[in-house]
């Protein structure tokens, strides 16, 4: 496969020299797998992508297969493909169609398939030049290369080492007028994404002139931002049924998420034709939001190559584009977005080419004003928590997760929360107060390096950064006996709480998905919300780590005051613990933190949860279907025989419960579309 890749861009390259002595080896190879098992798979394109063609209708033209498939080599090659498609080589690329964005059944056991057949291609202008000086893993602050690290690990990586499988490409355009493509293959290059070894893998193939799944496009002289706004949407247009999305929060209409149905889950295929067939580009903006003048590139566009365009909200929360790249594969892996955004669509009429969007003049809807915190678990201990390339494996994740969890755009989430639970049963926990600290003095671009000190400072390493001062109770490090119980009552309302013990991946069948398009529709019990005024998750990966043994039990009693006197009988009803057991498709902890709080700040979680806990659909104790190594102590049985939501008389006391002026009976559509200041 990797031969015929290269030799197809050799060939778009026109260095006929290399492609020849590619296509010597190519035959070789054949020859040698033909000798190996004769009679079968006789094309090298069917032997790349073998899996991919079968099924597909018998009698397909080559220039057909090479239309359909489009895959993230396709019209992301600077036209090769299109040119493939008439000259001969598109058998071999339509046996890519498999290629290293695909997630084998022993990376994601038990995943239902997700891809729906509709390719998401995400085109982002970006601050400063397009050269190998300015992608230094040592100062990823200049130029916000610490925000387009973030935004391409969010729209092309799926976990580590796997890439998106329905992603083209991810393209950014500097102000320089070069373009940098990114396809899924690169995710090969730099399977653990760090923002240090990203970086420095982008820089390394700058200063070679390109790489696997990653090619450098010059402007064309005389034309608005080089043309490439025109030039991409017209290769995906000539290519299949293309629609464009252009996000933000102060758009006056929403994308409509929650009210479309879903695409693929069921198998029935779009009424605008074979869903193989499409693509959605959205355009955002990386660190700041698109100018006037790109929109209307991106309008002339549309209605030059007949491209329907969306301009919608995801919510009226303004957020880091990053994030809302995570949100959007969420809805996608739903089935949902699709769907919305060819409802959303519409032809650009002549005259509109110039015209500016409207604008929400409205007040943003707020949030619930509950808590909302999250937990998962790392491996090591805090001390291994680093900014460069003497990491721990998966340590990435804890900067990254506190930006999802914390971080919005030119703000943070003061109803927010994020706690690391590590082997030894310490918890690091991070309050939004880092966001301010860390402001203040100089420090506003969540980089990896001032997002790993403030951290350190923050549990007491001052050597990490001896100029850096972390206010009191920004971060916090020590056991859940140590967490101060005053603290936890301020944020949490006991007697309205809920934990959601979230499992991300895994068997559909053996962990119900939670569903926050049709449970969030609250059609059984629209006062279910009104009980639910804080929220506590913990996420996890499906055959990953898990908690601690005991810790679920350990972590009702700390933040609910579930003690042994209580767990007696004496702690009224309403404040017994209820747990709900969920998963969600398999993605990132980053990107599984963004699609929650996008659920939260939508109004979409709170009744989800309502409806799952009135089915009686929840845990009994937080330490069945599936949970490995949790079994309550004799100290703590008292306190998981409390924590039986799904019984009819605990859920009959909750109803006891006052009821909250901000409770939600219904989603808000969308979470944020945008794009602004971000990253």
């Amino acid at each position: 496969r990797a031969v015929a890749e290269e030799k197809l861009e050799a060939v778009a390259s026109e260095d006929f020299e290399l492609a020849g002595h590619l296509k010597t080896e190519e035959e070789s190879l054949r020859r040698f797998l033909e000798q190996h098992s004769p009679g079968e798979q006789r094309s090298w394109a069917d032997i790349a992508g073998h899996s991919r063609a079968t099924g597909s209708r018998a009698g397909a033209s080559a220039a057909e297969g090479a239309l359909r498939n489009r895959t993230e080599d396709g019209p992301g090659d600077g036209g090769a493909t299109l040119r493939a498609a008439s000259e001969g080589p598109a058998v071999v690329r339509a046996g890519l169609a498999r290629s290293a964005s695909s997630i084998g059944a022993t990376q994601c056991s038990g995943h239902r398939g997700t891809n729906t057949g509709t390719k998401l291609v995400f085109f982002l202008t970006a601050p400063g030049e397009l050269t190998a000086e300015t992608f230094k893993p040592t100062t990823t602050h200049y130029a916000r290369r610490d925000a387009l690290a973030r935004i391409a690990t969010a729209a092309l990586w799926r976990g580590r080492g796997i890439a998106w499988e329905d992603v083209h490409e991810v393209v950014f355009v500097f102000e320089d007028q070069r373009m940098l493509r990114i396809q899924p293959r690169f995710v090969a290059s730099c399977p653990v994404p760090s923002e240090y070894h990203l970086i420095m893998v982008i820089g390394r193939a700058l200063e070679k002139e390109g790489a696997p799944g990653l090619r450098v496009s010059l402007p064309e002289a005389g034309k608005p931002l080089g043309g490439h706004i025109d030039h991409v949407v017209g290769q995906y247009a000539r290519a299949g049924p293309t629609a464009v999305g252009l996000l933000h929060e102060a758009y006056p209409h929403s994308l409509g998420i929650y009210n479309t149905p879903s695409e693929g889950w069921d198998g029935n295929r779009s009424s605008r034709g074979d869903a193989e067939d499409r693509a959605l580009i959205f355009f955002l903006g990386a660190v700041r939001d698109m100018t006037p003048e790109e929109t209307h590139l991106v309008y002339r566009a549309c209605h030059v190559h007949r491209v329907p365009c969306a301009e919608a909200n995801l919510g009226q929360q303004a957020e880091f584009t990053s994030k809302i790249i995570d949100v959007l594969h969420g809805h996608h892996l739903h089935g949902r977005l699709a769907p919305a955004v060819w409802k959303c669509a519409r032809r650009v009429g002549p005259g509109e080419s110039s015209r500016a969007p409207d604008k929400l003049q409205a007040p943003a809807r707020a949030p619930p004003k509950g808590t909302f915190w999250v937990f998962a678990p790392v491996g090591g201990g805090p001390r291994d928590l680093a900014a460069d390339d003497r990491r721990r494996d998966g340590m990435y994740e804890v900067p990254r997760s506190c930006i999802s969890q914390l971080w919005c755009s030119k703000a943070e989430h003061r109803s927010h929360a994020l706690s690391f639970v590590f082997v030894g049963g310490e918890v690091l926990t991070v309050f939004p107060g880092l966001v301010t600290c860390l402001k203040m003095q100089h420090r506003a671009a969540p980089t990896e390096r001032n997002l790993v000190s403030g951290l350190r400072v923050g549990f007491g390493d001052q050597k990490a950064d001896p100029s850096l001062v972390v206010d009191e109770g920004c971060v916090t490090l020590g056991t859940l006996a140590e967490f101060p119980p005053d603290r936890a009552q301020r944020m949490l309302d006991r007697g309205r709480t809920v934990l959601l013990d979230l499992q991300l991946g895994g068997d559909e069948a053996q962990t119900p998905r939670l569903n926050a398009y049709e449970d969030g529709s609250m059609g059984s019990g629209a006062s279910a919300p009104r009980r639910i005024h804080d929220v506590v998750v913990l996420l996890r990966h499906a055959g990953g780590r898990d908690f601690p043994r005991g810790f679920r039990e350990k972590l009702a009693t700390a933040l609910l005051g579930c003690n042994g006197a209580e767990a007696a009988g004496d702690m009224p009803k309403k404040a017994r613990a209820r747990w709900v057991q969920a998963s969600m498709p398999q993605m990132t902890t980053h990107g599984g933190i963004s699609l929650l709080a996008h659920y939260w700040h939508t109004h979409a979680l709170i009744p989800a949860l309502a409806s799952r806990l009135s089915q009686g659909t929840s845990g009994s104790d937080g330490s069945k279907s599936g949970q490995r190594g949790v079994r309550a102590s004799s100290a703590e049985a008292g306190c998981s025989r409390e924590a039986a939501a799904a019984r009819p008389s605990d859920r009959g006391a909750d109803r006891d419960g006052v009821p909250s002026a901000d409770s939600d009976s219904k989603p808000q559509d969308g979470g944020r579309g945008a794009v602004g200041a971000r990253g």
